[in-house]
């Protein structure tokens, strides 16, 4: 695996919580950057299954003016970022997957050159039976990524011109127009994670993102209301997974921007042994 960040969580056990608990998942975490990367998943020893969560590339906003050589492109919002889930079951040495680009949009490349604009790529995951796809957002489109091959499907939203972008697709649905999320709760769809180990999380949109972003993305992992353990604090890999987690900051970008501003695809892969 080359030309992106990877992380690879340790092991341990959780204490005996009534006898409910096995031991603790570990997850990888892929991200893409500004040019497609591919890469090989190799499940850690011991991975019986394992959950991808999947982000496709943002596109970028327009803009309502000229800068430099690079002609306006209307008032147009960035549409949302799609997302896909599938729970596998191992049955390989390892996987392959290409992260998609994401979208760029830069008046000028520095120093009198030309200005360059760079579309949002496609992102796979490629499984045994089940080949997992999310489209580019575009670069700028309002309309939001397309996410298929998962077990669940959440579409990113179409961005309404002159607003926040549109809102990213996530474990709680497709994302809105206006940049919010698509709930509030984990949508009944989604692959249900609170078994072998690993307690269930609803989501919170108290963090809502505001201004140029789309909301959906702003949002964050919180322990369940009917959590069996009585609200215990999160495990340090509990803690360490929300981090990971692309709600801490998708959300596709507004109209009148420019720059690389948009997001990167990922890939979320949660294990279980």
């Amino acid at each position: 695996m080359t030309g992106f960040g990877t992380n690879l969580l340790g092991m341990g056990s959780f204490a005996n919580r009534g006898g409910l608990w096995e031991e603790t998942p570990t997850f990888q975490n892929f991200t893409g950057s500004t040019s497609n990367q591919s890469g090989t998943y190799t499940p850690t020893t011991g991975t019986t299954s394992f959950l991808v969560m999947m982000w496709g590339s943002a596109g970028h906003g327009g803009n309502t003016g000229n800068y430099s050589n690079l002609p306006a492109i209307g008032a147009a919002s960035a549409g949302g970022m799609g997302y896909s889930e599938r729970l596998y079951t191992h049955s390989a040495a390892n996987y392959s997957y290409t992260l998609g680009a994401k979208a760029t949009y830069n008046p000028t490349g520095g120093a009198g050159t030309s200005p360059t604009r760079t579309y949002a790529g496609t992102t796979y995951f490629y499984g045994p039976s089940h080949t997992m796809s999310i489209s580019g957002t575009g670069n700028p489109s309002s309309s939001g990524g397309s996410a298929s091959g998962g077990s669940f499907n959440a579409n990113g939203g179409t961005a309404s011109s002159n607003s926040s972008g549109g809102g990213s697709g996530s474990r709680t649905g497709a994302g809105n127009g206006n940049g919010s999320n698509g709930g509030t709760s984990v949508d009944s769809g989604a692959v249900v994670i609170d078994f072998k180990g690993w307690r269930g999380f609803d989501w919170s949109s108290s963090w809502g993102q505001s201004g140029s972003y789309g909301s959906s993305g702003r949002g964050k992992y919180h322990v369940r209301a009917d959590d069996v353990t009585g609200g215990q604090p999160l495990t340090t890999i509990e803690s360490q997974w929300a981090s990971a987690n692309p709600y801490a900051s998708a959300g596709a970008v507004s109209y009148n921007t420019y720059g690389s501003g948009s997001f990167n695809s990922q890939i979320l892969i949660l294990e279980f042994h």
